[in-house]
């Protein structure tokens, strides 16, 4: 039987997929979009419209849902039972495009659903090196390319280069933000803004996921219009409490292009240094190659352009799975992915929530009169409330009944019925107004197991033994806040650092549970920016600046943590010398 090799570019919203057999030329096949959304609406507290909308890609591995793993699944196995039926034989290796900054639990969550699906030789490469990999190969034989990618959630910079049909990855960034789902989420918080401004946000608004994931898709759509359009009006007018005129909120490129250019700026910056931790500069470049749907926002090119010298190429949509597809077909079986620094980047695990995104409050107008014709539906005011339950008539019914038995002269029976339905009524009552509910014996008894597997310095059992606890009675908050407790106790128990993959699983755990939790997040910038010290005084440079740089993201303004990152760069641009202590 045909033997083909299959190529997978992992995306936020589904896959998409090419195939190649020995000797022939990559074939791209257009897949079904998956049964379901892939993107989620999530309760985020400190954000600024109370949820966030991540891809079920972040929410694999540890802490992660079913339901996304096993739609992953489908997705796979769609992909393999097509690329069979189109190619007429079966599916030889594989190769999966995932970003380089993915951890190593849900690299390994990647693995075992192509596994499930039926695809037995799976291997990883990084979205630069498959970027690359997809383009013809450099006319000259050799090539230095500055790779970019901008896609749904998060950025990636590589640095690669090419040389007689070999790939080296010469450096790497990237981070979990901005993407493009921070200019929707952003547009979203100016539609709404300004029905507040104007009145129109009821004090309570909804917050079921079948309402907001539509308004989601809407903001998109503005973004994409804006990439040719002067202006672009959000689809959804909201009618004014008389009903008599609509609102529109109208979004203009040039605010937009603004925008765009604050939000990508720094990862111009980290794409400079990641050049000058090279060793290289823009006159090394041979070209600059741009990859992901949000590359295509107003003055992305530009940018690069102005930036770098060079004017970027724009990779097509199927570009990465091209490039994994020909990788699979030149490796022999266990031959590993194109090497370099981003084959270490499993040690340090990353947060993938949507609350520390940056502000980009600028890109809205708000518009005062008329509705033009690209708003497709009208919503009253009422219909962004949390709606009322819906009456089903009983109340109204019994107390009819009651007065119709009274006047029947059955004042007997009208009573009973009246304390039936008081009864109900006290009943509801009492559900709505009973306290927490109080810990359970068996919850109690694992919480002091926990507490003493703690101060045995047996960490691991005591934040299992936690969260049995909290599973028991998961509707106490004083549970909730116990099990915590512990995750963070078992991440600071020990001043070194030997135990750092472990404390920052044990966090990263807690954050899973409680995004919003200040103290969470402080001790995951505070643990992970003690490991890049140790990191710095081993020099070993490049992993101390990956490790920083995490804890940065955790806390963008935590002075000793960008002290260590100057510090760092000072010493990567200069030969080693001397002792290799840190005095940052």
């Amino acid at each position: 039987m045909r033997v083909v090799n299959l190529g997978v570019d992992f995306g936020s919203t589904g896959l998409r997929v090419a195939y190649a057999a020995p000797d022939q030329p990559v074939r791209t096949l257009t897949l079904p979009g998956p049964p379901g959304s892939w993107l989620r609406c999530e309760p985020v507290r400190a954000s600024r419209l109370g949820f966030a909308f991540p891809s079920l890609k972040s929410r694999l591995g540890a802490g992660g849902t079913a339901d996304g793993f096993e739609a992953l699944v489908e997705a796979f196995r769609a992909a393999r039972t097509a690329v069979e039926r189109a190619a007429g034989g079966s599916v030889g290796r594989t190769v999966v495009c995932v970003p380089v900054r993915y951890p190593s639990d849900q690299r390994t969550a990647v693995r075992d659903a192509a596994n499930r699906a039926g695809l037995a030789d799976v291997q990883l490469i990084g979205d630069s090196a498959a970027a690359v990999i997809g383009q013809a190969p450099p006319a000259g034989g050799s090539a230095t390319v500055l790779v970019y990618g901008l896609g749904y959630e998060g950025f990636e910079i590589g640095l690669v280069r090419v040389a007689g049909g070999h790939y080296r990855v010469l450096g790497y960034d990237g981070g979990v933000g901005p993407g493009g789902a921070t200019l929707d989420y952003q547009i979203l918080v100016g539609w709404v803004e300004t029905l507040r401004l104007h009145g129109l946000l009821p004090p309570v608004p909804r917050q079921d996921a079948g309402f907001w994931l539509p308004l989601r898709e809407a903001a998109q759509r503005v973004k994409e219009e804006l990439e040719t359009h002067p202006q672009a009006v959000f689809p959804v007018a909201v009618k004014n409490r008389g009903g008599t005129r609509e609102l529109d909120v109208v979004f203009e490129r040039a605010e937009f292009e603004v925008a765009v250019a604050r939000m990508i700026a720094g990862t111009l910056d980290r794409a400079a240094e990641l050049l000058k931790q090279s060793q290289l500069g823009p006159a090394d470049l041979d070209s600059v190659l741009l990859f992901g749907g949000s590359v295509q926002l107003p003055g992305v090119a530009a940018l690069f352009a102005g930036r770098f010298g060079v004017t970027p190429v724009l990779a097509p949509p199927d570009q990465l799975a091209r490039g994994a597809a020909r990788h699979a077909d030149g490796l022999r079986s266990g031959d590993p992915a194109p090497g370099g620094p981003e084959d270490r980047s499993t040690d340090i695990e990353r947060p993938v929530g949507r609350d520390e995104v940056p502000e980009l409050a600028t890109i809205v107008v708000a518009s005062p009169d008329t509705r033009p014709p690209g708003a497709r539906l009208v919503l009253s005011a009422d219909d962004l409330a949390v709606p009322a339950a819906e009456p089903d008539g009983g109340g109204a019914i019994g107390l009819d009944e009651a007065r119709r038995l009274i006047a029947a002269g059955r004042r007997e029976e009208a009573i009973a019925l009246l304390r039936e339905m008081l009864g109900e009524v006290r009943d509801l009552l009492d559900q709505l107004t009973a306290p927490a509910p109080a810990p359970t014996a068996e919850a109690r008894r694992s919480l002091v197991l926990a507490r003493a597997l703690l101060e045995q310095g047996r960490f691991d059992e005591a934040v299992q033994a936690a969260h049995v606890a909290w599973s028991l009675v998961p509707d106490s908050p004083d549970l909730f806040e116990e099990m915590i407790d512990i995750h963070c106790r078992a991440a600071t128990a020990e001043a070194g650092t030997e135990r750092f993959p472990d404390e920052l699983r044990w966090l990263r755990c807690a954050y899973g549970h409680d995004r919003s939790n200040a103290r969470v997040r402080d001790l995951l910038a505070e643990r992970t920016y003690r490991y890049a010290r140790h990191l710095s005084r081993l020099g070993r440079l490049d992993e101390a600046l990956h490790a920083v740089g995490e804890a940065l993201t955790w806390d963008p303004e935590r002075r000793d943590a960008l002290d260590l990152q100057r510090g760092l760069l000072r010493r990567r641009s200069r030969p080693p010398v001397g002792d290799p202590e840190d005095s940052a």
